[in-house]
């Protein structure tokens, strides 16, 4: 369910993240809407996205152009027997031939390239959208690191109390030697705890300043509000907003690109006519004369049948992968918003009912042990750990595991 969260303040920040000018990183506290701008200007993944952009405008320019001039030299009877063995006899022809594309093969061409730059931004905005969901949730793992790592530390001042009332009852003998041995490994324990949370914090922090291609974080802190559940409205609110996803949106495009790929293999079934003309000079009697000719091929056999099918069922394919992706989008969504409904439900029993049970009972604990009415026991012990087992559980409701909780 942590998934859920980061999506909804993923898709939030989206719209927040301000223009992509280039930021620096502050040396103080970071906020979610400041990691997403430093993403969305420095990611290395989401620039490599973006040249692709950049190529596709490359290839439009390339559509554009027309087919080059032939220059073409022809000599004959340079070289031969009897009245043609005089080279003088021998006749030149200089022509210059140009390509004329008919059946609009150029325009299909630069319909097809556009809609590709196109489909390039589409892609561009689905990397953009993956690359904030794992900022967004790399921030929430901080932010939890950074709680984990305050929660430990109250533990292990907390057991740091307990150590007078500790050595004053087994000098009394009310104690056993056993006991104060549990205690101190259970101190020890708590210490492990915070040592583990300090790591992991160091690791979610490198993870987050990654993000922006940083190899050593340079902010302080992260800031934001762990206990905010956002609301997400209602299922077919979020259905329909399914639509503007560009995994889902993109398809509108994709279906006009290949419908741009079957006009250009339909005109390329066109034979395209070569225009020639020069002029050729007799060397025996200094004439000269001018030359024009054009070819054709004739399509008899190749009409580029197989290729304009091909784009045919192109075409069909785009509307059974739009039919699956949509199919997709709903299935992920509703697994989503089941998640979130139940991580609610969970966040209301947390902090209604275990959290204040847990923490009045921590108390009379140790108010009843430093009266003698309560044994150092297993039980007791526990006591402090449901508490950190409470504070253990992530933002979204869910249970983080045992190596995460400990962290």
């Amino acid at each position: 369910m942590k998934t859920t969260l980061i999506l909804i303040i993923a898709s939030a920040a989206i719209c927040a993240a301000g223009p992509s000018s280039e930021i620096d990183e502050p040396a103080g506290a970071l906020t979610l809407r400041q990691a997403l701008a430093l993403t969305l200007t420095r990611n290395p993944e989401l620039a490599a996205v973006g040249y692709d952009i950049r190529i596709a405008e490359a290839r439009i320019l390339q559509a554009k152009l027309l087919p080059n001039p032939e220059l073409d030299l022809e000599s004959q009877d340079i070289v031969g027997s009897g009245e043609f063995s005089n080279a003088r006899r021998s006749e030149n022809t200089l022509q210059l031939g140009q390509l004329i594309e008919l059946g609009g093969k150029r325009g299909a061409r630069v319909r097809e390239a556009g809609f590709g730059r196109d489909l390039a931004g589409f892609a561009y905005e689905t990397k953009k959208r993956e690359v904030f969901f794992k900022t967004a949730e790399h921030s929430i793992d901080v932010l939890s690191g950074q709680r984990r790592g305050s929660v430990n530390e109250e533990l292990v001042q907390l057991a740091g109390s307990f150590i007078p009332a500790v050595e004053k009852r087994v000098e009394a003998d009310k104690a056993s030697d056993l006991k104060k041995t549990r205690f101190d490994v259970a101190i020890g324990s708590a210490r492990i705890d915070l040592e583990q949370a300090k790591r992991d914090l160091l690791a979610a922090r490198q993870r987050l300043a990654a993000q922006w291609g940083s190899t050593k974080p340079r902010f302080g802190s992260a800031v934001g509000d762990l206990d905010a559940t956002p609301a997400a409205g209602s299922f077919d609110t979020l259905a329909r907003r399914l639509e503007a996803n560009p995994r889902l949106a993109r398809f509108g495009t994709e279906i006009a690109h290949r419908e741009a790929s079957l006009a250009r293999e339909k005109a390329a079934a066109i034979p395209d006519v070569t225009l020639r003309a020069g002029a050729r000079q007799l060397n025996e009697s200094k004439d000269g004369s001018a030359v024009i000719g054009f070819s054709l091929p004739l399509p008899l056999w190749n009409r580029n049948q197989g290729n304009i099918r091909a784009a045919r069922e192109q075409i069909d394919r785009a509307g059974a992968e739009q039919a699956a992706a949509a199919a997709a989008l709903t299935a992920e969504l509703s697994d989503a918003y089941q998640n979130l409904a139940r991580a609610r439900a969970a966040i209301v029993i947390l902090r209604e009912t275990v959290l204040p049970g847990a923490e009045s009972t921590l108390k009379a604990t140790g108010e009843g042990y430093e009266a003698g009415r309560v044994q150092l026991s297993r039980d007791s012990r526990c006591q402090a750990d449901h508490r950190r087992r409470a504070h253990s559980v992530s933002p979204s409701g869910e249970r983080l595991p045992q190596s995460a909780s400990r962290g």
